[in-house]
């Protein structure tokens, strides 16, 4: 499935301080760094992006790395007390009010509600779209399991790269340059640079 920036809103699920406690620290590393690539590009292209927190009371608020990339960038934050993001009502209310089909997620945990937000997703008519290296679980054997949960729903699932170029469309462009600097200063070197 084709994924275009003004068709899209990116969802960031649940990545709160007492749930990151007991997340493999060096893959959370891993997983906001690709979310930081994912933000940035969706402010360059004036992507929507809606973050939520899972009963912010008990698990704590947002961690500080994904607060700090989100500072300054245009953003919705939604608390929840359901698993799946579409069986809460402001959620619904918001993503319906933006109009958009195509929805990028990321986040934890992998096999419950990012999982269980694919599957609302599906059953109300959105497409998602998974950034496989920007969800986590607690295990890898969960991960890999909701990931596969993840496909059985039909939704699609990539690396964060794979949506990251789709959306750009080309290089040699001003947001290309910058995705791309942040690509080389995470070690990884991008294509056509």
């Amino acid at each position: 499935m084709h994924i275009k920036a003004d068709e899209s809103v990116l969802v960031i699920i649940d990545i709160q301080e007492r749930l990151s406690k007991v997340m493999n620290q060096n893959y959370l590393e891993r997983v906001c760094s690709h979310i930081h690539l994912l933000v940035e590009l969706a402010d360059e292209l004036s992507i929507p992006i809606i973050l939520t927190e899972q009963y912010p009371q008990g698990l704590g608020p947002t961690i500080q790395p994904i607060q700090k990339i989100l500072e300054g960038k245009k953003h919705t934050r939604i608390e929840k007390t359901a698993f799946g993001c579409c069986d809460d009502l402001l959620f619904n209310k918001k993503l319906k009010a933006l109009k958009r089909k195509k929805i990028i997620l990321v986040g934890m945990e992998t096999h419950v509600c990012v999982y269980l937000t694919s599957l609302g997703l599906i059953s109300q008519e959105y497409f998602p779209f998974v950034a496989a290296d920007g969800v986590l679980s607690r295990t890898l054997e969960n991960h890999k399991n909701g990931l596969e949960l993840i496909r059985q729903t039909k939704a699609v699932v990539a690396p964060t790269e794979t949506f990251l170029f789709q959306l750009m469309v080309r290089c040699a462009t001003p947001t290309f340059k910058k995705i791309s600097a942040l690509l080389k200063e995470k070690n990884l070197i991008p294509p056509c640079s």
